[in-house]
């Protein structure tokens, strides 16, 4: 009775430390959305042009990717300036999307674009170099975080235009999926992704990296196959060769490892990552698995086994902003950002920024480059 009464206290206990340890963690996220959030409703003010300075160094982003920053010296220390590089061409250099600066009089100048102009601004931790034309549209953008909030992980970047509640359809009607960082998830009966998922926006092939056109997610680290575990032993011969053994038969070293690997609920073998196909239609996301659902394997991680699905969404990641689009209110967005939405839907955006009664700067400038960008500037 003793130790049936122990093990009890032990098991509510172990239960108790689980649900702090899970409440901390939540504060913790939920504090870091704060801190974006209070940034968002700072005016800005004049960065320092120091950015713009031959070898400083700094590195930038562009929504996908990081902006490669390349001195340009020329044998000629008066014409030094530095090149931005905004754009993943072959040939930067031909590219509407690069920008080279130069300081002149401690003021910067584009000198490659006629009637371009470059702002550095910064809102609280927010640093944004500000591309704009000759009518002050806004027409390119680069970033950067202060506080390591995105652990300069510019994938992060595009998450953020993911992140949110959605519901299931069709067969997972009853289901939801929750995207990153999201206030009071505790009244959603989630599957991952969740918190830091995968996302790829292309691969490696015989011409250099060919961008998908569509996204790709990984959304568990692991997925493992349960198997029944034999007896192993490991033996070493006279000559110093590793012999491997399951129930008195050798196996060999492959087998051996898969038998004792550590897998969720037990030994298995690890048979990598499941990914989803994405595509942003509208406020939704229309998904495709990357590959066919095997309930072995994937039955533990998700609910959703069709092959081809849509995502309806539900609810923002923020406190008291529900709407699909606040994430414009949010925090600055980039070219790079917006280049897997379809002109219907940046005119959505377009609508919501438009709707504002009182805009942010942020959110002027988020309308500015939306605006640029479906004009086809």
């Amino acid at each position: 009775m003793k130790k049936t009464l122990l093990l009890l206290l032990l098991l509510f206990g172990l239960l108790i430390s689980q649900a702090i340890v899970r409440r901390e963690s939540r504060a913790e996220r939920n504090e870091r959305i704060e801190a974006v959030m209070a940034d968002a409703k700072l005016p800005f003010t004049t960065g320092d042009n120091s950015v713009f300075e031959f070898g400083n160094d700094i590195s930038w982003r562009n929504g996908m990717y990081r902006c490669p920053v390349i001195d340009i010296d020329d044998d000629n220390v008066k014409n030094r300036r530095v090149g931005f590089i905004l754009d993943d061409a072959d040939d930067y250099e031909k590219s509407k999307h690069y920008y080279e600066v130069k300081l002149t009089a401690g003021k910067p100048r584009v000198t490659n674009r006629r009637g371009v102009t470059v702002k550095h601004q910064v809102a609280g931790n927010w640093d944004l170099l500000v591309f704009s034309n000759a009518k002050g549209a806004v027409i390119d953008v680069a970033i950067r975080r202060q506080d390591n909030y995105y652990d300069d992980d510019q994938k992060a970047d595009f998450r953020d235009m993911i992140n949110g509640i959605y519901a299931g359809t069709g067969n997972n009607v009853n289901d939801t999926v929750v995207f990153g960082t999201v206030y009071d998830i505790d009244d959603y009966d989630y599957r991952l992704p969740g918190d830091g998922y995968g996302l790829h926006f292309g691969e490696e092939g015989e011409k250099g990296f060919q961008y998908y056109d569509r996204l790709k997610v990984e959304y568990v680290e692991e997925r493992m196959k349960r198997v029944e575990v034999p007896h192993t032993t490991r033996e070493v011969d006279a000559q110093g060769v590793y012999h491997y053994y399951a129930n008195g038969r050798e196996i060999s070293q492959r087998e051996f490892e898969q038998y004792n690997s550590c897998g969720y609920g037990g030994h298995g073998s690890l048979h990598g990552p499941l990914f989803w196909w994405i595509k942003p239609q509208g406020n939704d996301l229309e998904v495709e698995l990357y590959s066919p659902f095997q309930e072995e394997l994937d039955a533990f991680y998700s609910n959703f086994r069709d092959q081809k699905f849509t995502l309806r969404w539900v609810r923002s990641p923020y406190k008291d902003m529900k709407d699909r689009w606040a994430v414009l209110s949010m925090r600055p967005v980039t070219r790079g950002m917006l280049s897997f939405f379809d002109k219907t839907t940046l005119q959505q955006m377009l609508t919501y920024l438009r709707g504002r009664r009182t805009p942010t700067d942020i959110e002027r400038l988020n309308k500015s480059l939306i605006n640029t960008i479906v004009l086809g500037n």
